[in-house]
């Protein structure tokens, strides 16, 4: 089967997805990771899948920030209250990312050197929360100019916020000349590219691309299964029609990323209980929009069409482009029939889960009316209980790790607050 998703691919859709939580973070995670990458490298002590590894989760480090409003706070060089990105981003890489064994550096990366050593945590994660730490801080000081420059203000901070250790990594890659930070942004991004080119786990990429996606739908306890569920009755669909192989995957990727443009539409639209203003309805369609300036040309076209018409419909009527029938492909077809499905059948800040027998007639509704494609909603009719059953299982226990990373959230933030 012909590889969909590799590691560079994955690499820019995480930053562009990331470069959309705020304005004023844009490209920071690259920054992070770039930085992280150069101090690896002059530490020696890791091999290529390791360096990988670390860079990615150092890329994903204020991935938390998904789920929090703590940006004002992230920006600041000197602050103390930024546990909640810190805490969900720890929960993120744990629980749903293949990358379990550095989620430590990631709850811990905002902590001071002289204050680790209080908190269980093993000492190759102190390290590399420190790696994480310093690289932060020092992206955030791009504006000082010079790396000589940089190193001044954050060695005022040695064996207190920062080890001597990383500091002494930081300086060393500086006098190498190595470290092109904030003065070529493109070196920047072509070592990275480099580096992730050598990550060539198909499996991995697809639980990191999984990952993406579930840290954006757990923004609202309303779309936590939303995308999971898309993605499990389009398999089912596509199936039934005796797609399989690589297009089958296609299917599959598509439904992954066809909401992933809502990271850039706000949560009180996301959560409104009321109808939305036409402006606001303008807003939230959007995000297909957003969803193309993060997959364009960084995935399979035939994947991003998939994920990009989900909303088009075969009388024309839909949107972005109106398109029609003849312009939609079984896939295109299936994946839009099956994020109806999963609305309908999924609890919605502004409704409850509609009953089956009210989905099947919004369905067929659907369908005569020539809004669908009447061969795939047949499909869905004639298997909806054995598909919405194993969706319902499959949704429940997306709902359960969401409860339980909620409550271990509240947990780790009342032990570092000193609470408990």
């Amino acid at each position: 089967m012909m590889e969909l998703l590799n590691g560079t691919n994955l690499f820019h859709l995480i930053r562009r997805s990331l470069n959309f939580v705020d304005e004023r973070l844009v490209g920071h995670g690259e920054q992070v990771a770039y930085i992280v990458l150069k101090l690896l490298e002059e530490d020696g002590g890791y091999d290529i899948k390791q360096r990988c590894s670390i860079v990615f989760t150092a890329l994903l480090h204020d991935i938390g920030a998904y789920k929090t409003e703590e940006i004002d706070n992230m920006i600041r060089f000197e602050t103390k209250d930024v546990w909640e990105h810190s805490i969900y981003g720890y929960l993120f890489v744990k629980y749903l990312s293949p990358l379990s064994q550095y989620a430590p550096a990631i709850l811990y990366h905002h902590m001071d050197f002289v204050d680790l050593p209080q908190y269980a945590c093993d000492n190759e994660n102190r390290k590399l929360a420190q790696v994480i730490n310093l690289a932060d801080r020092a992206a955030l000081c791009l504006e000082l100019g010079s790396g000589n420059q940089i190193l001044e203000v954050l060695n005022e901070y040695r064996a207190a916020k920062f080890s001597p250790e990383v500091l002494n990594l930081l300086e060393k890659t500086l006098k190498n000349g190595k470290l092109f930070v904030g003065t070529n942004p493109e070196k920047q991004t072509e070592a990275l590219e480099n580096l992730f080119h050598q990550w060539t786990d198909e499996r991995k990429n697809e639980q990191f691309l999984q990952m993406l996606v579930f840290a954006i739908d757990f923004r609202s306890r309303f779309t936590v299964a939303h995308t999971f569920a898309t993605a499990a009755i389009s398999m089912k669909l596509a199936r039934n029609f005796g797609i399989k192989g690589t297009v089958l995957q296609k299917v599959k990727y598509g439904a992954f990323l066809h909401d992933l443009g809502k990271v850039g539409i706000p949560l009180d639209i996301l959560e409104s209980t009321e109808k939305l203003s036409d402006s606001d309805m303008a807003l939230m369609r959007s995000h297909i929009l957003l969803s193309e300036d993060i997959i364009s040309g960084q995935i399979d076209e035939e994947i991003a069409l998939i994920a990009l018409r989900h909303h088009e419909k075969m009388d024309g009527s839909g949107y972005p482009k109106g398109l029609c029938g003849k312009d939609l492909t079984i896939p295109q077809r299936i994946v839009a029939i099956a994020d109806i499905v999963s609305a309908l059948n999924g609890e919605r800040s502004y409704k409850k889960p509609f009953p089956p027998e009210k989905v099947k007639a919004i369905l067929r509704e659907l369908s005569d009316s020539g809004k669908i494609c009447p061969k795939v909603t047949s499909v869905m009719l004639e298997h909806f209980d054995e598909i919405i059953g194993e969706v319902n299982r499959g949704s429940k226990e997306l709902y359960d790790l969401y409860h339980k990373m909620e409550d271990e959230y509240e947990r780790i933030y009342l032990q570092y607050l000193g609470k408990v």
